[in-house]
């Protein structure tokens, strides 16, 4: 026993060095270098919607979301800058037959306050009618989404919130979320539009708001035909898209998103003035209606970096997390923080993207450029102020070298903010701060991209 005691020790610390040195070797090794040039040759992606999420008033009455508490939302809203969000509408809200319109009932009380926000900051609203046909949107009087009397009142309710409230922000209205869903007849819901199209139109309303769809989620059918349908009467597209992290991780989203933005291209004699959206985005891997299993994860955040780039990669004008917070519905679980029941606990994902929201301006112009590793993602941005923005993602499990020439920016004082367990650095707020400093020279700055880590670079302070 005692001799294979003694073996067993002199084994282990034979091991133990032999461990030690290969984790000093791997230290000292040089990195990989990766370069990364920006220049005329490099794929620009422009009419950039911005990152944004969806911000539904559906359910703060009752959680009781109060002024003090909206305030909080509010300053996170205005650290964020965000540029768009998509909110629902339900058009009982605004009418019960018997009583006519009741543009002063507590949910519309509650959207006003979400509008309102959007007016005051220049944020882009997605209205959405969530539908009638479902049990739970039913409105008495109304029967199904090709209902003449339904398309007049969603008229006179746009026709109320543009004209009457002022809220010019609301950009997009989109008739029925996910109506491969929710109503399954594309000749129904096509008859709808139609009707919500002249309906508009009589109110003089086409030219302020644009309608958009199909909405579609999982039915790629829906937005060809929407397409080839309403081409003539959309002024964008958009699609719903959870997708699988092995589909994401494998860049197999790229062609997926391509296919739908060509078929616009290929169809609409008007694609370059139209944006293309992805307005509800998220993972599928632990998905149910009320959470994502994962949203808690580190891994969530890189996920939803990787997404958005390989979004406007395939064309995709801008991508909208489901969702900002946990209040919009009830005992829901996906949101950038907690509900009130949970302190609005900010997640870990609210870091990357929220810094993909704030520093990726709208109507920036994006550049794609190539990286020649599975393993690296990246984008850039000049913003409408000649700002510069880069996004880097890391899946390797060791650090590299970036090396960035870019012929269109000068020398520039960089902020660098890491996306990575351990190293994520944040305020009192619990918003992003900074890790490091950068000078560019002439365009050119080098740095190190850690393993397994999102990395965001910018110039606005």
């Amino acid at each position: 026993m005692k001799n294979i005691s003694k073996y067993f020790i002199l084994a282990s610390l034979i091991i133990l060095v032999n461990a030690c040195s290969t984790q000093t070797q791997t230290a000292n090794k040089e990195l990989i270098t990766f370069n990364i040039n920006i220049d005329s040759s490099t794929e620009t992606l422009t009419n950039f919607a911005g990152f944004g999420a969806e911000w539904d008033s559906r359910n703060y009455l009752a959680y009781g979301v109060d002024k003090n508490d909206f305030e909080l939302i509010k300053e996170r809203l205005d650290w964020l800058e965000i540029p768009i969000v998509r909110i629902m509408m339900q058009t009982n809200w605004f009418f019960k037959q018997g009583v006519g319109y009741t543009p002063n009932s507590p949910d519309m009380q509650s959207l006003y306050r979400h509008l309102d926000y959007c007016q005051d900051n220049n944020v882009d609203v997605i209205l959405t009618d969530w539908g009638i046909e479902p049990d739970w949107l039913k409105v008495s009087g109304l029967q199904k989404v090709d209902d003449k009397k339904y398309a007049e009142i969603i008229a006179d309710y746009l026709d109320y919130l543009y004209n009457d409230q002022g809220y010019t922000c609301i950009k997009y209205f989109v008739l029925v979320n996910e109506p491969n869903y929710e109503v399954g007849d594309f000749s129904r819901w096509g008859e709808g539009i139609r009707n919500v199209y002249q309906e508009m139109k009589r109110k003089g309303l086409t030219d302020k708001i644009m309608l958009a769809g199909s909405g579609q989620s999982n039915a790629d059918d829906w937005h060809i035909n929407a397409v080839d349908h309403f081409h003539g009467i959309f002024g964008g597209y958009t699609f719903h898209r959870y997708e699988w992290n092995e589909f994401i991780r494998n860049q197999k989203f790229i062609s997926y998103v391509r296919n739908l933005t060509d078929y616009v291209k290929e169809k609409d004699p008007e694609w370059r003035s139209k944006q293309v959206i992805i307005s509800e985005a998220g993972m599928r891997d632990g998905q149910s209606t009320a959470i994502n299993k994962n949203i808690d994860k580190f891994e969530y955040g890189m996920f939803m970096a990787d997404y958005a780039i390989q979004a406007l990669q395939g064309g995709a004008h801008g991508v909208l997390a489901w969702m900002l917070d946990d209040n919009s519905h009830p005992d829901f679980e996906w949101g950038l923080w907690k509900n009130k029941e949970n302190n609005f606990e900010i997640r870990k994902w609210f870091y990357s993207w929220g810094l993909f929201i704030k520093y990726f301006k709208r109507d920036s112009e994006m550049f794609l450029p190539i990286t020649r590793s599975v393993n690296l993602r990246t984008m850039a941005a000049k913003s409408p102020d000649d700002e510069w923005s880069y996004a880097f993602i890391n899946y390797e499990d060791f650090d590299v070298y970036i090396n960035v020439n870019n012929d269109f920016m000068g020398n520039e004082d960089l902020l660098k903010f890491i996306y990575k367990e351990g190293m994520i650095k944040i305020d009192e707020d619990g918003f992003p701060k900074s890790n490091d400093e950068i000078e560019s020279e002439e365009g050119k700055f080098t740095f190190v991209l850690p393993a397994n880590s999102t990395v965001v670079i910018t110039s606005i302070d």
